[in-house]
């Protein structure tokens, strides 16, 4: 049996945009049956939908600017499609984290994330993206170069800044040959020495711990990500 994870702060905006024009009830049902199809078209037997704390974020505490450059305005119905989440979905919030984090902790071999966030992809197993209609198996390599290539060229979308001039190619072409973490993670302090060489080796090993605690999606409960350089 296979259960689909459902990143439901997604779903929220994306299906409240969707029916700006129409009722909140008319809303409500798409939310529904957008629900019953991204579980079918993934092959799974049930599902779980998991949304953001909208009040406390840990992300926030470390870098206050995080997210901070988005001033869209929510969808008419956000709050009472989050609602019908919560409280008709029985869907998980999380407690000052994200919704990512619930995917990433609950993600196992008998369970498929369905979202279109490529930050996603660093966590291993399944995957649905329902724009495209594509399921693929991220392996625990895969994994661990995608989040590395994320930590040098950061996150525009959340406001998490990189290395500047890195962008996906030249990353891989940095973490080219590395297979373990500690390969990945020489490959990446000595690219941000490079372009930080007026600080300090502690103070860049300060700046990547902070990106790079932005970035990482938890496996595990409370999890707390730190880059440590090996001697």
């Amino acid at each position: 049996m296979t259960l689909a994870l459902i990143d439901g702060d997604i779903l929220v905006y994306s299906v409240g945009f969707s029916t700006e024009d129409e009722s909140e009830e008319a809303a409500i049902l798409k939310m529904d049956s957008r629900i019953d199809e991204i579980t079918f078209n993934c092959g799974a037997s049930d599902y779980v939908v998991y949304l953001s704390d909208n009040i406390r974020n840990f992300r926030k505490g470390l870098f206050p600017a995080y997210k901070a450059h988005r001033h869209q305005p929510k969808p008419k119905h956000y709050k009472a499609l989050r609602e019908y989440l919560i409280n008709v979905e029985k869907a998980e919030v999380a407690d000052n984290q994200e919704a990512d984090d619930l995917l990433g902790i609950n993600q196992t071999k008998d369970t498929i994330v369905c979202s279109i966030d490529k930050d996603l992809l660093m966590v291993e197993g399944w995957h649905y993206n329902w724009n495209r209609d594509s399921v693929v198996e991220v392996s625990k390599p895969e994994g661990l170069h995608n989040f590395y290539r994320q930590l040098l060229t950061g996150d525009a979308t959340d406001n998490i800044p990189g290395i500047y001039g890195i962008g996906p190619k030249k990353a891989n072409d940095i973490l080219a040959g590395c297979e373990t973490v500690e390969q990945y993670t020489q490959a990446v302090f000595a690219a941000y020495r490079q372009h930080f060489e007026h600080c300090s080796e502690l103070e860049v090993l300060d700046h990547i711990n902070i990106i790079g605690k932005l970035l990482y999606i938890r496996r595990q409960p409370e999890e707390v990500w730190n880059f440590e350089l090996n001697d």
